[in-house]
């Protein structure tokens, strides 16, 4: 049985990925404006019950990155 994958997004589990205030130091921004960027981008990993904890793909953080300085 194939499965079909939903998500256009490659999954990359070996890329680096990121916090909020790993990406807020590196490009200049508070961490929780990168958390309401982030918060439902596709490809981004999040854990959490009681507060949500976001983890950011390189590749994700790539194309936001681009879309921001369009």
């Amino acid at each position: 049985m194939q499965h079909t994958r939903i998500s256009r997004q490659p999954i990359m589990a070996t890329e680096p990925h990121y916090t909020p205030a790993d990406l807020a130091r590196r490009w200049g921004y508070h961490p929780d404006t990168l958390r309401r960027i982030f918060r439902a981008e596709p490809g981004v990993l999040k854990t959490g019950t009681v507060r949500t904890v976001l983890r950011i793909p390189e590749s994700v953080a790539q194309r936001v990155h681009e879309r921001l300085s369009a």
